[in-house]
């Protein structure tokens, strides 16, 4: 068994893919499995993948029909044979020590989720910032959501971390398979929801790429996608009632700011609707006395009129 399955979902990433995968074939940590998943690439994705996969046998590539990236990473999912689970998007690259660094952390500790920090790279601009979300959690320990709900509130990175495959699978852990991106979100917190161990390290070890002008991030469609995210995740703590009486308000936190960050993102000819279904959603938490004073605390009051 591998001690780590490491899932590159691919599309239209031509312009980066090949140091994102120098990045992964060359880790100090050589027993690894490599899955790429090519979502049915328009640009030259595919030849760059095929070239890799002559020369490295720990990689298996999969060629499939467009249709997002939750169904692309759930496809490798379903196959993979690692210990843990990595996912690395196809636009970032990765420090040579990383799988072994964090692997290593996760024996350790038997831990379910072993995290890390990451730099914020601009290549446009030759920006490399560390981005220190996790500096106000206890490091290089056990923790829980139970104990730091507000864990929630860090930007959904899956990519800086791995995650224990028998504990994925035990607790039927898949993404959503709507078409596009921002599947990480429900995904995050199903993670976080169910794990018994979490390990945060203060170290960076990705690169995450924040200006990809060919990303999905920057489409400014499928404004609905960040919904059906957030409707799996309240479906997901209406059949745990336990876990929401722990989570909602911060999950609320992370809930307003994705929206609020997603009516920016969108084109202008759709925020109208969108922020009517804002609108609808959070009158419908306040009716339900789900919003608490530390939830109103937190959020912009600029924004939060605008939207309820």
């Amino acid at each position: 068994m591998p001690k780590v399955t490491v899932i590159i979902p691919v599309y239209n990433a031509e312009k980066f893919l090949e140091e994102c995968l120098n990045s992964i074939i060359n880790q100090t940590l050589s027993d690894i499995e490599i899955i790429i998943v090519n979502d049915g690439s328009t640009d030259s994705s595919a030849e760059i993948c095929k070239k890799y996969t002559e020369k490295d046998n720990r990689i298996k590539y999969i060629e499939k029909d467009n249709s997002g990236k939750g169904e692309t990473c759930n496809v490798a999912m379903d196959i993979a044979t690692g210990e843990y689970l990595s996912f690395i998007d196809a636009d970032d690259y990765i420090k040579r020590d990383m799988m072994e660094a964090l692997y290593k952390k996760a024996n350790e500790y038997d831990a379910d989720i072993v995290k890390a920090e990451w730099y914020r790279n601009s290549y446009k601009i030759n920006s490399m910032v560390l981005d220190k979300q996790l500096n106000e959690f206890p490091q290089n320990r056990i923790i829980t959501l139970k104990e730091y709900p507000d864990l929630l509130i860090v930007q959904p990175t899956l990519w800086s971390g791995i995650y224990k495959t028998e504990f994925i699978n035990r607790n039927n852990i898949r993404y959503l398979e709507t078409p596009g991106a921002f599947q990480d979100v429900a995904f995050t917190h199903k993670v976080f929801y169910f794990a018994q161990s979490i390990v945060l390290l203060p170290e960076p070890y990705v690169y995450y790429r924040i200006d990809n002008d060919t990303s999905s991030v920057h489409s400014g469609s499928n404004s609905a996608i960040i919904f059906y995210e957030y409707e799996e995740i309240d479906r997901i703590l209406a059949l745990n009632p336990e876990i929401k009486k722990v989570v909602n308000t911060s999950k609320l936190k992370r809930q307003f700011f994705d929206y609020e960050w997603n009516y920016h993102r969108i084109r202008p000819t759709l925020r109208s609707d969108f922020r009517k279904r804002v609108m609808k959603e959070f009158k419908q938490y306040k009716e339900n006395n789900e919003l608490t004073l530390d939830f109103y605390s937190y959020v912009s009051t600029f924004f939060l009129s605008q939207f309820i």
